[in-house]
């Protein structure tokens, strides 16, 4: 699958000439997360211009991260490129402390104009787990990144901003404090029974 997205943006890359008059971004959001468990974050592209050209046609996307702190557990794409898998192809590559997300619309530009109207969106969402450990934040940065507008021709990525993970502290639960008040108040009451 990953290499049938590679291939297809070879192909409409084939004219690799950068469109200078976006600033197009791309950033994690939320991009301060505290979590003590599973937690999503939002991989989302701006400054395309909506509503008309240049419509984001596809994209190849690496996100790192620190594996001993975290675990990828899986990706959902929006519907801004169409529908998977009847009008665009996407998947997911893991490797130790990197994923990469990559589709491809099979759309023709007035349809992801279309689909585009807003000037940024979610591109996918990603799903981890912090991992129990001694290792308390880490950060999702960008590695290598391709877009491509709907003709294939290369989008310029200006600026790519990450997210800061922390470890929220373990919150005890009810049920075991209510464990440990009946202990102390047996203990209370033995000992006064001792006198």
């Amino acid at each position: 699958m990953k290499a049938l997205v590679r291939l297809c943006l070879l192909l409409l890359g084939s004219t690799l000439v950068p469109v200078g008059a976006h600033a197009v971004s791309l950033s994690l959001v939320p991009a301060t997360i505290t979590a003590s468990g599973a937690f999503s974050v939002d991989l989302v592209v701006a400054g395309l211009g909506g509503s008309g050209p240049p419509s984001l046609g596809a994209f190849d996307v690496k996100i790192g991260f620190d594996s001993s702190f975290l675990d990828f557990t899986g990706a959902s794409f929006g519907a801004v490129l169409g529908a998977v898998p009847l009008e665009a192809i996407a998947g997911t590559t893991t490797g130790i402390g990197l994923v990469d997300v990559a589709e491809i619309s099979l759309l023709a530009p007035a349809a992801l104009d279309a689909l585009q109207s807003a000037d940024s969106f979610t591109l996918a969402t990603l799903s981890f787990d912090v991992l129990p450990g001694p290792v308390t934040s880490g950060t999702l940065g960008f590695g290598a990144t391709t877009l491509s507008d709907a003709f294939g021709t290369a989008l310029a990525v200006t600026s790519a901003t990450g997210a800061t993970v922390s470890v929220s502290p373990a919150v005890p639960e009810p049920a075991a404090f209510v464990v440990f008040a009946v202990g102390f108040a047996i203990a209370s009451r033995a000992r006064r029974g001792a006198r």
